[in-house]
C-alpha cells in the first residue's frame, strides 16, 4: 500500500520549485529520523527540478510533484511537460569525481538514490527511490511499572515488537531495576500498593542520574492536578489502545533526543566559540594567515597563541574522536595546555621540552587521559622557527620546487610517561612558506579515493597559491578544500601558512 504525502501541480519555475523544497522537507522531518537522508532526498529533488527548469528543450511549463511512501520505501515522481532526454547518456559518478556536478546534474542524483526510472513522452515521468534501512540499531528500552498482571500482559503485548520491555511490580522494585538496566522510557500506573507512582517520579526527580529519563502515566481515571507539578512527559487514560500508546511513546521520544540534540548543538557551538583563535597577522618578522573548517559536534581542532619578548608560541592540537565528550576534552585540554604556556620560560624553553611537559601532564591527568590528541608547536622568534609535533602530520616547507616535509616527530601526547621529541629548525627564505595543519585538510572526504585525490588537489594548492599574497593564499588553499573535501568534511580541518615578512 502506497501513501501519498505530497501531491502538487506547479509552473515550472525555480521559485515554485524551492516552494515544494520547504514543503517536502517539512513533511520528511515529521517522517523520516535521519538528516542525512533528509538532505540526499532533498539535494536530488532540487538537483532534477532545477535542471528540468533551466535546462529543457522546449522549456517545461508544468511540473508534478509527488512523495509517497511504502513498504518498500520513499518515492518523489516529478512529471515535467518539457523536452525528452536519453538517460542512456548519464555517466557514472567516480567517487573523486564528487563535486563535478555540471550538466544536468544526473550523475550525483544516481549516486544518492536506490533506483531511479525515466519515461519520456507527454509529459515525462521520472522516479526516484530510497529504500527502507535496515534498522541497525538495538531497541529502546521502556520499563513499565504496573502491579495488575493482566495489564502488565496487555501493555507488554503491545509494546514487545518495538521495545526492550522491563517490568516492575512497584516504585521500588523500578528504582531497583534502574540501577542495574539502561532505561530510555519510564511508563508507570499511578496506583500501586507499596511505592506508588507519584512517590516514584518525585524520587526520580531527586535523582540526577535519572531526573531527565522520559516519563509517561498511565491511569483509570484524570489525574493531572496530582501530576502537573512532576515533570512528567504525558499521562494516558486507561483503557489504552496499542495505536494511542505507540504513538504517545514515539512522540515523547522524539521530543526527548531533540532536546538532546539541541543542548548538544548549543554547547558544541559555545566551546566552538570559546576555542576560536586569536590569531596575529603579523609577530617578530613573520606573517601568518590561518584558514579551519568544522565537521560539526565533537572532538575537533584548536589554536593556542602564548607571546613571549623575542616571539611568539604557537600550538595546533587536534582532539580524536567525533562525541559530544571529545569537545569537552577539547576544552578541558586547551585549559591544560594554556597553563602550560603561562608557566613556561617562553623563549628559553625548547619545543620539544614543551611538548614533554604535555605529554607528562596528559599522562598523569585522569580525564585527559581517557582520550588522545595530536600536537604541534612553533616557536616563532626573530631568529629562526622551531618546530616539534606529537603524532602530528609533519609541517611542511613550501618552496618553487617542491613541498619538503620536516622531520620532528614524536609519540601520541599520554602514550608513554616519559617521552622524547624531535626538534626542527626552521630558516625560510623570501619566497618560501611554512604549512603547518591538522590531517583533515588531506584526509577528509570519506572513501580511499576521495582522500587520495583531496590530498594531491591540495598539495597542488599549496605549490601553486606560493606567489600570491599569504591572505589569498589561505582562502584559495580553503576554497579549494571545500570543492573537493565534499558536501561535508568528515574531520576537522586547519591550515596555518608562515612566511617571513618583507
Amino acid at each position: 500500500m502506497e501513501t501519498c504525502l505530497i501531491n502538487e501541480q506547479r509552473p515550472c519555475n525555480l521559485e515554485e520549485i524551492r516552494d515544494v523544497r520547504l514543503l517536502m522537507q517539512k513533511v520528511l522531518k515529521q517522517e523520516l529520523p535521519d538528516p542525512t537522508e533528509i538532505q540526499h532526498m532533498m539535494l536530488c529533488f532540487s538537483e532534477l527540478a532545477t535542471n528540468i527548469a533551466r535546462h529543457s528543450q522546449p522549456a517545461a511549463t508544468e511540473l508534478g510533484i509527488k512523495l509517497s511512501r511504502s513498504r518498500e520505501g520513499w518515492k518523489i515522481l516529478i512529471s515535467d511537460n518539457g523536452g525528452s532526454w536519453h538517460s542512456q547518456h548519464v555517466p557514472d559518478l567516480q567517487p573523486e569525481d564528487m563535486d563535478a556536478t555540471g550538466g544536468r546534474g544526473l550523475s550525483l542524483i544516481s549516486h544518492y538514490v536506490d533506483d531511479q526510472s525515466y519515461r519520456p513522452g507527454s509529459p515525462n515521468y521520472t522516479e526516484l527511490l530510497w529504500r527502507h534501512k535496515q534498522n541497525t540499531q538495538p531497541a529502546k528500552s521502556v520499563l513499565l511499572v504496573e502491579d495488575d498482571p493482566s495489564q502488565q500482559r496487555l501493555l507488554q503485548a503491545y509494546l514487545k515488537d518495538d521495545y526492550r520491555v522491563l517490568i516492575a511490580n512497584d516504585g521500588t522494585h523500578a528504582l531497583q531495576l534502574l540501577e542495574q538496566h539502561h532505561v530510555d522510557l519510564i511508563l508507570s500506573d499511578v496506583n500501586m500498593p507499596g511505592m506508588n507512582g507519584l512517590t516514584l517520579r518525585d524520587r526520580l526527580n531527586k535523582q540526577t542520574n535519572h531526573k531527565l529519563i522520559p516519563f509517561i502515566f498511565i491511569t483509570h481515571r484524570d489525574r493531572s492536578d496530582d501530576t502537573c507539578s512532576l515533570g512528567i512527559d504525558d499521562l494516558l487514560p486507561k483503557p489504552v489502545t496499542k495505536k494511542q500508546l505507540l504513538i504517545t511513546i514515539q512522540r515523547v521520544l522524539n521530543r526527548s533526543e531533540q532536546i538532546c540534540a539541541c543542548m548538544s548543538e548549543h554547547l558544541n557551538q559555545t566551546i566552538s566559540a570559546a576555542l576560536q583563535p586569536s590569531m596575529p597577522g603579523r609577530i617578530s618578522g613573520w606573517r601568518i594567515a590561518y584558514g579551519a573548517r568544522s565537521a560539526g559536534s565533537g572532538g575537533g581542532d584548536f589554536v593556542l597563541t602564548e607571546y613571549h619578548p623575542s616571539g611568539m608560541v604557537l600550538m595546533l592540537v587536534d582532539i580524536l574522536g567525533h562525541s559530544i565528550e571529545s569537545k569537552f576534552f577539547s576544552y578541558a585540554y586547551a585549559g591544560y595546555l594554556r597553563g602550560i604556556l603561562s608557566q613556561s620560560q617562553l623563549g628559553n624553553t625548547s619545543s620539544a621540552k614543551l611538548q614533554h611537559q604535555i605529554s607528562a601532564a596528559a599522562a598523569r591527568d585522569k580525564i585527559l587521559s581517557q582520550t588522545l590528541m595530536t600536537c604541534c608547536v612553533c616557536q616563532l622568534t626573530d631568529r629562526g622557527i622551531t618546530l616539534s609535533c606529537a603524532g602530528h602530520p609533519s609541517p611542511l616547507r613550501i618552496t618553487p620546487s617542491e613541498l619538503e616535509p620536516l622531520d620532528c616527530q614524536g609519540p601520541l601526547p599520554g602514550l608513554l610517561p616519559d617521552a622524547c621529541f624531535e626538534e626542527a629548525t626552521v630558516t625560510l627564505s623570501k619566497g618560501e612558506r611554512l604549512a603547518i595543519y591538522t590531517d583533515g585538510i588531506f584526509e577528509s572526504g570519506g572513501t580511499a579515493q576521495r582522500r587520495k585525490n583531496l590530498e594531491t588537489v591540495m598539495r597542488t594548492a599549496l605549490s601553486d597559491t606560493l606567489s600570491l599574497d599569504i591572505e589569498d593564499a589561505i582562502n584559495q588553499c580553503m576554497n579549494s578544500f571545500d570543492r573537493h573535501a565534499g558536501s561535508k568534511a568528515d574531520d576537522d580541518a586547519t591550515l596555518i601558512l608562515i612566511e617571513k615578512a618583507s
